[in-house]
């Protein structure tokens, strides 16, 4: 186990920082994570080593999103995407490379008394009562692999394919009942249509066929285990294991606790309960495989979790810190929106938590991606405090959207601080009121502006004008509003320190416009954005701990906060807003750089968002 400090960044202006970050990261990649993410991968890269000789098997355990819930078809689900892409990668040529089908995947065809049982692959393997039959055709194939249940009780069943003979398999019936090792392999088939009958002699249990194309003795192969409503509680027990063992896999991945997370199981008991399923994997199977564990997004419609999904994300993260040998972490999260309003690609569908096709494909392609990237968190980071803006001290104005007891498209014609010395609302009237919205980020809500009608919220004059120094933190999510300025927080009436976007940067000032810009645009995205307004030590931090851009604002009479207007200037006569607040914070003072890094770190924490 290792923690890891970046080198030290010097102070150098911003657009020579480059060269040293990395440097920085050069040397963190040469002496910690390349080792580290190709040690906890190494039984995988040896099995690919392989390819050309024996095939290298894939073993996918979920949830609903690994079965393909959310894809029209089973070729269009994330695991079979991913069978695809390696086999493209990696496949000899002339393997194009098959597909394995679970015995509860839609397209069989049954006859007789047929039922399913919680063993095997995906935990559900159909149940063949005497003379019961199931079959399908598939195109193209060149070999059919059936794998079955062995053990006391495993009765006989016949395969007969293109309505040939039928070939009886004699499962072992020796040793442990329930036993999923069982496994026949027709003999090689013309490459083309192919049918498959398999009738039970006896009462027998199938798990399912994987249907060769070229990969019988080379290339990659890829299995589904994956159980709708499964949480990793369900995947403790050895079925999954002893399978994993007889494929021989070299890789399984793991992609568990988006149930968890709905249903409100303790983060920690999620990690213990993964912990169990890493733990058998690695007994049963020699050599054991590489294990990756992928953390998914946050499914967005459990609007009210117990426990943040960062948190069981790092409960991940921190099961892989501690076996670097064998278990990889990726974080793919960031590849996916964090609200439904953020969607714009149509990645998640519409019941809120699993993909769309184009979705299950973005997190094949991220998966594979994590695969060959050099950059494996399988250590423990060091994250700072997480200070909430009324532990610190300075705080004027605290708004939390959260304190707003509306419903959802309700107007806001009044949002008090939820903490913070000047204690007068945010007010509006009329058309020109924002709305209230639920569920927009790690299912919170949040306060929503429209520039066509004006929209924005003002304090009216407070108790006193503070001057600069002025530090103001925001949760928000930019819209876009073509070529036309938009501001997201200022004074009031000439006075002020504001922040405003364009298309292409953000910029801030006190008491001037422009005084310090910042590469970053409006992408209907949510950021935490902590602005220091203190002169020539002025500092933006946009999604980062440490100060993104830094320089000059004004120290003049006008570089006050006398009250704030939001989502407009400070007249409240131009650069409405379109876009979206979580939380916005004033304070009387500059900010120490350990101060915005918790705030940002509490920001980023409640929201579930990235940040550097």
């Amino acid at each position: 186990m290792v923690d890891y400090e970046l080198p030290a960044l010097s102070t150098l202006p911003p657009d020579i920082w480059g060269g040293e970050i990395v440097g920085a990261f050069g040397a963190f990649d040469a002496e910690v994570e390349a080792p580290r993410g190709l040690q906890a991968l190494r039984s995988w890269r040896a099995a690919l080593a392989g390819r050309w000789y024996a095939p290298a098997r894939v073993v996918c355990i979920g949830s609903s999103t690994t079965a393909g819930v959310g894809a029209t078809a089973l070729d269009r689900r994330y695991v079979n995407k991913l069978g695809d892409l390696l086999h493209a990668r990696y496949n000899p040529a002339g393997v194009a490379g098959g597909v394995h089908v679970a015995g509860v995947d839609s397209g069989w065809t049954t006859s007789g008394t047929v039922g399913t049982n919680g063993l095997g692959l995906g935990l559900q393997s159909v149940t063949l009562a005497i003379g019961a039959t199931m079959s399908r055709t598939v195109n193209p194939c060149d070999r059919i692999t059936v794998l079955f249940e062995q053990g006391p009780g495993a009765g006989q069943f016949t395969v007969a394919i293109d309505g040939g003979g039928a070939t009886t398999v004699t499962p072992d019936t020796t040793g442990s009942a329930g036993r999923h090792d069982g496994t026949w392999t027709s003999s090689a088939l013309t490459l083309g249509s192919h049918s498959v009958v398999i009738t039970a002699v006896g009462a027998c249990v199938i798990s399912g066929a994987y249907f060769h194309i070229g990969d019988y003795a080379a290339g990659v192969q890829v299995y589904q285990s994956g159980k709708s409503g499964a949480v990793a509680n369900d995947f403790t027990g050895g079925s999954i294991p002893t399978r994993v063992a007889q494929l021989g896999a070299g890789l399984a991945v793991v992609m568990l606790a988006s149930n968890d997370y709905s249903t409100g199981v303790d983060p920690a008991v999620t990690g213990a309960n993964i912990t169990t399923l890493c733990t058998n994997i690695k007994a049963a199977a020699y050599p054991p495989p590489s294990i990756a564990l992928d953390g998914t997004y946050r499914r967005l419609d459990t609007t009210a979790p117990a426990y943040p999904w960062r948190a069981y994300l790092d409960v991940m993260q921190e099961i892989a810190a501690n076996d670097p040998a064998n278990i990889a972490f990726s974080d793919l999260s960031s590849h996916f929106p964090a609200s439904s309003s953020a969607d714009h690609w149509n990645l998640i569908d519409t019941d809120l938590t699993h993909p769309t096709d184009r979705g299950h494909a973005h997190l094949a392609d991220a998966a594979e991606q994590a695969l060959r990237a050099p950059r494996h968190a399988a250590m423990r980071i060091h994250t700072p405090t997480r200070t909430a803006p009324d532990e610190l001290t300075g705080l004027l104005s605290w708004w939390d959207a959260s304190s707003l007891s509306l419903a959802n498209n309700d107007p806001v014609s009044s949002w008090a601080p939820r903490a913070g010395a000047e204690t007068a609302p945010l007010t509006q009237s009329g058309t020109n009121r924002p709305t209230f919205l639920t569920n927009q980020i790690n299912g919170l809500p949040a306060v929503s502006f429209a520039a066509a009608s004006s929209q924005s919220l003002d304090t009216g004059a407070w108790t006193a004008s503070y001057p600069v120094p002025i530090t103001i933190a925001a949760v928000v999510q930019i819209g876009l509003n073509g070529a036309t300025p938009q501001n997201l927080w200022t004074g009031r009436n000439g006075v002020y320190c504001y922040a405003g976007t364009t298309p292409t940067i953000l910029q801030v000032g006190a008491g001037a416009a422009g005084e310090l810009n910042s590469r970053e645009s409006p992408d209907l995205a949510w950021h935490v954005i902590v602005v220091v307004y203190n002169g020539s030590s002025s500092r933006i931090y946009w999604d980062s701990r440490s100060l993104t851009t830094r320089g000059t604002t004004g120290t003049g009479a006008s570089a006050q906060m006398p009250g704030t207007r939001m989502a407009t200037n400070s007249g409240n006569t131009a650069n409405y807003l379109n876009g979206m607040f979580r939380h916005y914070a004033v304070f009387n003072r500059a900010l120490a750089s350990a101060e915005a890094a918790g705030l940002v770190a509490y920001m980023a924490h409640e929201h579930d968002l990235e940040v550097a």
